[in-house]
Formats: C-alpha cells, structure tokens, sequence
C-alpha cells in the first residue's frame, strides 16, 4: 500500500499512535476544563471558613495565645520520672 492509495485507508498518514495521542489530548483537556470549571467553587466554602477561622484568631491578642500555650505546656508536660 503506497501512502498515496486512498482505497484502502481513508487517512494513509494516520496511524494508531496518532490516534491514541489525540485521545489523550482530548481527555487531558476535559480533566483540566473540569478541574478550572469545578475547583474554584468547590474550594470557595474551604476559603470562606479559613478566612472565619483567621479572623477569630486576629480577634484574640497575641500575649493571650501565648498564656494559653504556656498553661496547655504546663499541664501536658511529661512527668519527671521518680529517683
């Protein structure tokens, strides 16, 4: 079969690798059109509670945090171990 002869193949210079690497474009695109599409509003709840979450954590003054932290370090610490 010369690459000319259009009898027996319809597209002589498509082979089967050609094909498959088509399909792979096409199905990587859709995933990254859906993941575009999809993720932002899906991740916007995520964003909203993180940012509620800061703005509770701003609310409080830093020297409180650290009082909290040395109490919750006071009484977790390890036991000293008995002589």
């Amino acid at each position: 079969m010369s690459p000319g002869d259009l009898t027996s193949n319809p597209h002589p210079f498509l082979t089967c690798e050609v094909v498959m690497f088509r399909i792979i474009l096409i199905a990587l695109l859709g995933v990254y059109l859906i993941a575009v599409g999809v993720w932002p509003p899906a991740a916007a709840p995520i964003a909203a509670a993180l940012t509620g979450i800061a703005v509770i954590v701003g609310l409080v003054p830093g020297p409180a945090w650290l009082g909290l932290g040395v109490i919750a370090w006071l009484r977790n610490r390890p036991a000293k171990a008995a002589l």
